[in-house]
This record gives structure tokens, C-alpha cells and sequence, in this order.
């Protein structure tokens, strides 16, 4: 879901990268409050008894929006502290350096060019395929932690 924008001062070379449009978010953008209360009963959902880990492409950047997010609107966040880098992820799988983990790099086991195109739906959908692709791997190295 997109937001309807909380604050006007995003710098104007944000909404380039993004390629959305303030006067389109101010007009069609959900209530933040009400989008964060349906995603946090969304991940709540779907963790059921599990406890839900935020997994993200630098998963360190997109954390910091999320948790400010979700607590501004909900006083907490759904995931706690649990979050789960895919670069460190494959780092680890993989036994290659932190250089070797780029985009391009982690996306092999997927045997296709990835690209984040900054747009958060579409790439949740290709960061949560990044992170599926060596789940097979990692059951067969690392049958404890998956």
C-alpha cells in the first residue's frame, strides 16, 4: 500500500528515485496510521505462532524506515528486533566476502538478472525471491538455522 504523505519535506531527488509523485500521494495514498495497523496484523498472520524476522536486500536501511513507521503509528514493531540481512545471508551461505555480495551476485541462485527498481511492492516481491532461491542450499548446509 502506498502512503499518503505525513511530512512535505521529502528532498525532491527521493521522489525521482522513486519515481512517485507527492500530489499523487497526498491525493490516492493510504492513512499511514491505518496501512501500519493492517500490516502489522498482516506479518501477525502469517508468522501465527512463529516469531516474525523482517528479512530485506540491507535489511539495515529498510529497518530504520519500518520500525519508525510502525512505532510512530503503533508503539511497537510486529518484528521486535528480528531482522535478517539477505547480503550477510548468502555471505554466510556462500563463504564469499562482503565485496561478493552484491545485487547481481546473490541473485545467481535465482539464475536471472534482479534489479530493485525503488518502487517498495515490487522490490519486497524481488527481495523476498532473493532470499527464497537459496533457501534449498541452505537447508542442505545449514539444516539448523532454516
Amino acid at each position: 500500500m502506498e502512503l499518503r504523505p505525513d511530512r512535505h519535506s521529502v528532498p525532491e531527488a527521493a521522489w525521482r528515485i522513486s519515481g512517485l509523485s507527492l500530489k499523487r500521494l497526498t491525493r490516492e495514498g493510504f492513512p499511514a496510521e491505518e496501512t501500519m495497523h493492517r500490516f502489522a496484523t498482516r506479518v501477525e498472520q502469517v508468522a501465527g505462532l512463529h516469531r516474525p524476522v523482517f528479512v530485506a536486500f540491507n535489511a539495515g536501511f529498510d529497518w530504520m524506515f519500518v520500525t519508525e513507521y510502525v512505532h510512530r503509528y503503533l508503539g511497537r514493531n510486529p518484528f521486535g528486533h528480528a531482522a535478517l540481512d539477505i547480503q550477510t545471508f548468502d555471505m554466510a551461505l556462500s563463504g564469499i566476502s562482503w565485496q561478493e555480495t552484491g545485487l547481481s551476485k546473490v541473485a545467481r541462485y535465482c539464475g536471472r538478472d534482479m534489479v530493485l527498481s525503488h518502487n517498495a511492492r515490487q522490490d519486497a516481491l524481488v527481495q523476498a525471491e532473493l532470499f527464497r532461491c537459496p533457501l534449498p542450499k541452505a537447508q542442505t548446509r545449514l539444516p539448523d538455522l532454516v
